[in-house]
């Protein structure tokens, strides 16, 4: 009764302070709404009586016990009626509230300001969201595939490759050609390519190879390398007796029998070359990854390496952090709890510790693969030699097994534990010998063929 009367009697303070004394909230609330109208009518007239500061103050009261109290719907009430956006963030962002601040910029269409937050949140498919609808297409699409790639290599205690199925990736990958959409046809081309290359929905040799060729076209290097691994597996998991040996290297590209879905030690050693190229490149750009110049220069085999591990480098108060987006991958365990740093949802890594762990991860990967394409070259070449194949298809093989594991021993990449040392030993040191006895004959008398020259 007292309020109303001092509200009749524009004794705004008092009214106001007898509604927060009293807990009567709503009640000054609805005063504070009923004077708005009339300073909509007369601008001045809030001014000649301190309104503003009036008001302000018993908002923030009000909202301060609600926030006290835990009762975050009936504070945001109050915040919604705080005179200008400034005062709303300021409140919000000292009571560390950045789900409703968030909500706050959203809704008033700050999506900069809410892209931001969503950043300080570690909320990457919110931030992507965002970025959409502030016209950032390009990133929202970026953003929405490294999540995606992420998802599909670490969730759940995976580790890693192949990629893997998840809830909701069909509708993630296209929201993301939606924003691709919006950036220009060739964008939106590369996207449609990488959308079906993540998909990983049972490809046929023919769309792999073609995905292959868009990704080169367009030079991505995480299409290249994805879709080259895809070519392996699709090596290794065909039986020897399913390859196609040729007499002449000439006939036929390599590229062409890949793309009439016929493999041979041809076609799985230009796949392991092609793939192996890449990690290398990326092994050695993260090398030199020490400077913003030598960053940009190798910026593609930097991010897909940091990317497909699911790290991304943001900007953090005024800091360059390397966000962990999956902080329980396999390899974050490895790396160790002492090295991570954490702030609230956000957990990242020194750029120091986290170069050594993908500079760890990429060498065994290579390593793990070479060895992989190095056990099918030698089944293949005993096949060859069971089935009486000509001295031609027996050196080819050999020669690729030469050459694999030259690589494996000798380069830089690698520092070879016990067992592997011994196996690529015996491997490069059996090649030789089987080599030899081709070239020059335990019988001298046997003059060597035709079909055994190689060019």
């Amino acid at each position: 009764m007292a309020a109303q009367v001092y509200a009749r009697g524009s004794f705004f303070s008092d009214c106001l302070n007898i509604c927060a004394k009293g807990g009567l909230f709503d009640t000054g609330l609805h005063y504070i709404q009923q004077w708005k109208q009339y300073e909509s009518a007369d601008p001045g007239w809030a001014n000649s009586h301190d309104l503003y500061i009036i008001e302000q103050k018993f908002l923030e009261t009000c909202a301060h016990k609600y926030f006290s109290s835990k009762d975050i719907k009936s504070m945001m009430k109050f915040v919604r009626a705080f005179h200008s956006m400034d005062l709303k963030r300021k409140f919000l962002q000292s009571l560390s509230l950045l789900d409703e601040l968030l909500e706050l910029e959203e809704e008033s269409g700050n999506f900069v300001e809410a892209v931001n937050i969503a950043k300080m949140m570690g909320d990457i498919l919110r931030e992507a969201d965002l970025l959409g609808k502030a016209g950032e297409f390009l990133e929202a699409c970026e953003l929405m595939f490294f999540y995606v790639l992420a998802q599909s290599l670490w969730s759940g205690g995976s580790k890693a490759w192949p990629l893997k199925q998840f809830t909701q990736k069909a509708e993630l990958l296209g929201r993301a050609l939606i924003f691709a959409k919006e950036v220009s046809s060739s964008f939106y081309e590369l996207a449609s390519t990488e959308a079906k290359i993540l998909s990983n929905k049972h490809d046929t040799i023919i769309e792999i190879m073609n995905h292959l060729q868009s990704s080169r076209i367009h030079n991505s290097t995480r299409g290249e390398v994805l879709c080259l691994w895809k070519l392996l597996d699709s090596h290794f998991r065909l039986n020897s007796s399913k390859y196609v040996w040729r007499e002449n290297i000439f006939d036929v590209s390599v590229e062409g029998m890949i793309m009439k879905s016929q493999f041979s030690v041809e076609t799985l050693f230009y796949c392991w070359t092609c793939w192996k190229d890449n990690i290398v490149h990326m092994l050695e750009s993260l090398s030199n990854f020490k400077t913003q110049e030598q960053l940009h220069q190798h910026n593609s085999y930097v991010k897909f390496a940091l990317n497909y591990l699911g790290v991304q480098k943001r900007m953090y108060n005024l800091n360059e952090i390397y966000l962990l987006l999956i902080p329980d991958a396999n390899w974050v365990m490895k790396l160790g709890d002492r090295l991570l740093k954490k702030n609230g949802k956000i957990v990242s890594v020194d750029v120091q510790p986290l170069v050594s762990s993908a500079q760890i991860y990429w060498s065994s990967e290579l390593l793990s693969v070479g060895m992989d394409v190095l056990r099918n070259l030698d089944a293949l070449y005993n096949f060859s030699v069971n089935k009486a194949f000509s001295k031609f298809c027996q050196v080819q093989s050999l020669l690729h097994i030469y050459e694999v594991s030259k690589f494996l021993l000798k380069s830089k990449c690698f520092s070879h534990g016990h067992s592997d040392l011994r196996t690529l030993e015996r491997f490069y040191r059996q090649t030789i010998e089987c080599l030899s006895h081709h070239v020059v004959p335990l019988d001298w008398k046997k003059s060597l063929a035709k079909e055994m020259v190689y060019q």
